[in-house]
C-alpha cells in the first residue's frame, strides 16, 4: 500500500439512507444483517472459503419479483444470499464510480456445493431467461441470459494483511495451493477449477471482429483503452484505419428516470449528435453495433492527451521561474483560448454541452481543443432527464437560475481553474478561495493574469457568494482544540482518513488522535482508561499491519500512555510473538519508517521508556541487525525508503543507547550515497526542486513524506552537503501546496522550518520567518466550515478530517510549534 495511490472515499460512503420501495413488502426468511450497501439474509452458518457464486443483476423495474423469488428459493434450500437494499446502492453498482470488477453484482448468492450451483441456475434460468438484466464483467454468462451471471471465488476468504498493510484475501485453487482470490474486471478461473457445465464452455468467444448495423462496416477491436464500469472504451480498426470504440452497457446509470439505464440512451444520443452537428473539433460518427443488448458507436480517432493529463503536465507547481514555467503559461493561453472557441461553436449551433469537464477534451500537440465525448450533448430546447449527466465537482455552488449556455461557460471557467490548481473539491467551488488561489498565481506568474481573468468572466455571474470571516491563528486553535475536546467525550466520532481498513492508526487513526490529547494533558484519568478499553475492544490483530504508522507499534505505543501495563497491551505482545516468529524462521521485515523496522526501532526506544515495561533487549538488537543488513530500497522518501531509515538511524544514534553500541557510520554509507547524490541531482538554477519517491521514476513531490520537505530534513539535521541554506529554502518559492497534512500537505512541507528554527539550524532566520508569514496565512484561509464543523480539507480534497496525518490533529500539531517559534517562546534546544 502506497498512500498517494490510494482513492480515498469519506467515512459517510456507506450511510445510504433510501431503502428500496419494496423491501418492506418482502418478509426475509433467517438472519440479517446489514452489510455496506448490502443486506445479508443467511439461511445457514456454513462457513465456505470459497466456491461458486451467482449473480442476478436485474433493472429496477424487474428489482422486486426477482428479489422475491430469490428469496423463496434461497430459504427453502437453506442458501445464504446478500442484495442491494437501497436506492443509493443500486445507482452505485449499475454507475460509473464502481470498479468494474464490482459492477452489476445486484444480488449475490451462495451455493453450499456445485450440486446446488448447477440445480440453482437451472432454476433462475426457468424462472428469469426472458428478463433483460445488466451483465456482470467478472463473471461468466449463463446460457446467454444476461440477468444470470456466475463466478468462482472467495465466499469467506483467509484474509491476510501485508507489512504495507493492504488487506490480502486468499483462498484454495483446484490444485490445493493457497492463491490471491483475484477480483478482474473479465471472467478469470483458478488454476486447477473447471466451468462446471459442459455446454457453457462453448460460450466463451474470443471472436473480436463486428459488422457494423450502421454503415456495415467491418470494425476489428484491438484493445482496451480505458476500462469504465458502464462501459469500456476500445481501439479498434475499420477500413485501415485506428478508430474509437465507446461500450454502453444494458442497464448501466439505472435511475428513476432511466429505468433501463441511461446509458446506452447517451451513447445513441451521441451517435445522433455526430451526425447532425457540423463542427470540425468533435469526433466522426462511423458506425455502430450490438452484444447482448450492449451498444457500441465507432468514431474516429483524435490524437493528444486529454486536459486531466495536460493538468498534470503543468511546471506551475514546480519552484523557482524557468524557460518551462514561460512556455506552458503560453500554452495554458492557447488552450483556454481554444476551449473558450469550441464552447462558443457548439453554442451557436443551438447546442448545450451538458456534462463539461477535464476528462472529456483533448488536446493535440498544436494546442487544438476537441470534444470527445459528445453524450449529453443536446439541442438547447431538448429537456430529457438522462441528458442531465454532470460532473458535479464543476457544477458545485452555482445558482439556480442560470441558463443551458450560462451553465456551460460555468463549467468551462470550473475547469479551468481545475486545470491551473485542483483544488475546486477542496474547496467547494466557494467563489472567494477560487479569486484567492487565482490571486496566488498571479503573484508568482504574472503572464496569467488574463488566464485569470477570462475565468473569473466565466464564473462570476453565476456562482452563488459567501463571505466568511477569517480567524486568527489563536482563534482557529482554540476551535480546534475544542472540537478535538468535545469528541473525545463521545467515542466512535472522530473522522479518520482511510487509507488503510483500520481507524486505529497512529498516524492515520484514532490512536494518533488520543496520543496527541494525553500529550497536551486534556485526558483525564477516566478518559485514559475509556480509550484504552475502546482502543483495545476495536484492536483486531488480523486487520493490524506490524508497523509504527499504520500498525501494532502506533497504537501499542498510545496504550502505554494511556497507562496500559505491558501484560494486557495487546497489540504489542501480539507483535513481539509475531517478531519472534520471524526470527525462528529467519524471514526479514521491510526497513522503512511507516511499516518496517526503522519504525519498530523508534516504537521500542519510546516504550522502554515507559514505566514497568521491560528493555526489549533481545528483539531490539535482532531489529538493529535486521537494519544493518537489510535497508536496501529502490523508495527514497521519509514514509517509505532512504529518508526515514537515515533521519531514524540519525535518531537511534542520539536517543539509544543499545544502537550506538551497534552502529558504525559505514553500515549505512550506500543509502547516505544515494540520497545525497538525488539531492545534488534536483538543484537546477540554484533552486532544490525536491526529490523523487521511487528510484526508477522522476516525478518530483515538495511534501514531507515522500518528497522535497523530507531532504531538507535530512540537509537540517544529518548532513548538510555543503548546499547553501537559501538554495535548500527556494523549494518554498510555490504558489501553493496540493493537500494540507502533515504527511502529504502544507503541514508537512513546513515542519523543516519549524523544526529548524526550534533547533537552531539556520543562519538567517529573518528569511526562514519571512517564508513562514506567507505560509501561515495560507493555512489561516484554508480553514474552512463544513456542516458546522472547522477545520481543513483533507488528502485528495475530502470532508474535513481529525487524525495526524492529513486532519486537523497534525496541522494543530505544527501550529503548536509555529507558536513557539514564530513568538520566540521558551528556549530553544541545540540537541
Amino acid at each position: 500500500m502506497r498512500e498517494l495511490e490510494k482513492n480515498l472515499q469519506n467515512n459517510s460512503i456507506y450511510q445510504a439512507k433510501t431503502f428500496l420501495p419494496f423491501i418492506k413488502k418482502i418478509s426475509f426468511l433467517g438472519e440479517t444483517k446489514k452489510n455496506g450497501y448490502f443486506l445479508n439474509v443467511n439461511a445457514n452458518s456454513n462457513i465456505i472459503i470459497s466456491g461458486w457464486k451467482i449473480h442476478l443483476s436485474p433493472l429496477l423495474t424487474d428489482y422486486f419479483n426477482v428479489l422475491r423469488a430469490v428469496n423463496k428459493i434461497c430459504w427453502n434450500r437453506k442458501i445464504n444470499y446478500k442484495f442491494i437494499d437501497t436506492l443509493e446502492g443500486y445507482r452505485l453498482f449499475t454507475g460509473k464510480n464502481i470498479p468494474p470488477s464490482q459492477f452489476g453484482k445486484i444480488i449475490t448468492i451462495y451455493p453450499n456445493n456445485k450440486k446446488e450451483f448447477n440445480d440453482l441456475l437451472n432454476i433462475f434460468y426457468n424462472l428469469f431467461h426472458s428478463i433483460k438484466g445488466i451483465m456482470v464483467p467478472s463473471d461468466h454468462i449463463f446460457k446467454n441470459s444476461s440477468i444470470i451471471n456466475y463466478r468462482y471465488g472467495g465466499i469467506n476468504p483467509i484474509i491476510k494483511i501485508t507489512e504495507a498493510n493492504d488487506i490480502e484475501s486468499f483462498i484454495f485453487n483446484g490444485n490445493g495451493e493457497l492463491v490471491k482470490d483475484e477480483r478482474k474486471p473479465y471472467f478469470i478461473l483458478p488454476e486447477g477449477i473447471k466451468l462446471p457445465l459442459e455446454y457453457d464452455n462453448k460460450e466463451i468467444s474470443k471472436k473480436l471482429i463486428f459488422k457494423g448495423k450502421g454503415n456495415n462496416k467491418i470494425i476489428e477491436i484491438k484493445r482496451i483503452i480505458r476500462r469504465i464500469a458502464t462501459g469500456n472504451i476500445y481501439l479498434g480498426i475499420v477500413d485501415g484505419k485506428e478508430v474509437i470504440i465507446k461500450e454502453a452497457k444494458y442497464g448501466a446509470l439505472n435511475s428513476k428516470q432511466s429505468l433501463q439505464g441511461a446509458a446506452c440512451l447517451l451513447k445513441k444520443n451521441e451517435k445522433k449528435v455526430l451526425k447532425k452537428i457540423h463542427i470540425n473539433n468533435l469526433p466522426k460518427y462511423i458506425d455502430e453495433f450490438e452484444i447482448n443488448n450492449d451498444y457500441f458507436i465507432v468514431e474516429s480517432k483524435i490524437d493528444g492527451i486529454n486536459l486531466r493529463k495536460f493538468s498534470s503536465e503543468l511546471s506551475l507547481m514546480k519552484p523557482g521561474n524557468s524557460i518551462d514555467h514561460i512556455q506552458d503559461i503560453k500554452r495554458i493561453k492557447r488552450v483556454f483560448n481554444n476551449l473558450k472557441k469550441l464552447g462558443d461553436a457548439i453554442h451557436r449551433s443551438g447546442y448545450i454541452i451538458g456534462d463539461v469537464s477535464p476528462d472529456n477534451f483533448v488536446v493535440n500537440s498544436n494546442d487544438e481543443v476537441f470534444l470527445i465525448d459528445c453524450e449529453t450533448v443536446h439541442p438547447v430546447t431538448e429537456k430529457k432527464s438522462f441528458l442531465n449527466l454532470e460532473t458535479e465537482m464543476f457544477i458545485k455552488n452555482i445558482k439556480s437560475d442560470v441558463s443551458g449556455y450560462e451553465k456551460d461557460n460555468y463549467k468551462l471557467g470550473m475547469s479551468m481553474f481545475w486545470i491551473l490548481t485542483q483544488k475546486n473539491k477542496e474547496i467547494q467551488n466557494n467563489f472567494e478561495m477560487i479569486k484567492y488561489y487565482l490571486n496566488l498565481l498571479s503573484k508568482k506568474y504574472s503572464l496569467l493574469s488574463n488566464v485569470n481573468a477570462m475565468i473569473i468572466n466565466l464564473i462570476e455571474s453565476k456562482i452563488k457568494t459567501k463571505v466568511t470571516e477569517k480567524k486568527s491563528l489563536t482563534e482557529i486553535k482554540n476551535i480546534v482544540k475544542k472540537q478535538l475536546i468535545n469528541k473525545s467525550q463521545i467515542q466512535n466520532e472522530f473522522l479518520t482518513t482511510q487509507y488503510v481498513k483500520s481507524d486505529l492508526s497512529f498516524i492515520n487513526g484514532i490512536s494518533g488522535i488520543i496520543f496527541y490529547l494525553n500529550y497536551k494533558k486534556i485526558l483525564n484519568v477516566t478518559d485514559k482508561q475509556k480509550w484504552s478499553q475502546f482502543i483495545l475492544k476495536r484492536y483486531s490483530k488480523d486487520l493490524t499491519g506490524s508497523g509504527l504508522f499504520f500498525g501494532k507499534m502506533g497504537i501499542a505505543l498510545t496504550l502505554s500512555r494511556l497507562g496500559v501495563s505491558f501484560e494486557q497491551n495487546k497489540p504489542l505482545l501480539d507483535l513481539l510473538y509475531k517478531l519472534n516468529s520471524l526470527q525462528q524462521i529467519h524471514l526479514s521485515i521491510p526497513a522503512d519508517l511507516a511499516n518496517g523496522t526503522a519504525g519498530l526501532l523508534i516504537g521500542f526506544n519510546l516504550l522502554v521508556k515507559t514505566s514497568d515495561y521491560p528493555s526489549f533487549s533481545y528483539i531490539r538488537k535482532r531489529l538493529i541487525h535486521s537494519l544493518i543488513k537489510y535497508h536496501e530500497t529502490d523508495e527514497n522518501g521519509i514514509e517509505y525508503g532512504k529518508l526515514g531509515i537515515l533521519n531514524c538511524v540519525y535518531f537511534l544514534n542520539k536517543r539509544d543507547n543499545l544502537f550506538k553500541k551497534i552502529y558504525k557510520q559505514e553500515f549505512f554509507d550506500d543509502l547516505k550515497y544515494e540520497v545525497e547524490k538525488l539531492i545534488r541531482r534536483n538543484i537546477q538554477n540554484k533552486t532544490f526542486l525536491g526529490i523523487p519517491e521511487y528510484q526508477d521514476k522522476n516525478i518530483i513531490y515538495p511534501n514531507l513524506m515522500t518528497g522535497g520537505a523530507g531532504a531538507i530534513l535530512y540537509c537540517l539535521f544529518c548532513n548538510d552537503l555543503g548546499i547553501s541554506q537559501s538554495t535548500l529554502l527556494k523549494q518554498y518559492d510555490v504558489p501553493f501546496m496540493v493537500n494540507n497534512g502533515i504527511s502529504y500537505g502544507i503541514a508537512g512541507f513546513i515542519l523543516p522550518l519549524l523544526l529548524g528554527l526550534k533547533y537552531n539550524k539556520f543562519h538567517d532566520i529573518k528569511i526562514v520567518k519571512k517564508i513562514l508569514k506567507r505560509w501561515e496565512k495560507y493555512i489561516q484561509e484554508n480553514f474552512i466550515e463544513n456542516d458546522g464543523y472547522w477545520g481543513w480539507s483533507s488528502d485528495q480534497g475530502l470532508n474535513i478530517h481529525d487524525d495526524i496525518g492529513s486532519g486537523n490533529v497534525g496541522i494543530l500539531m505544527m501550529l503548536d510549534i509555529m507558536s513557539e517559534v514564530m513568538n520566540d517562546e521558551g528556549k530553544r534546544s541545540t540537541n
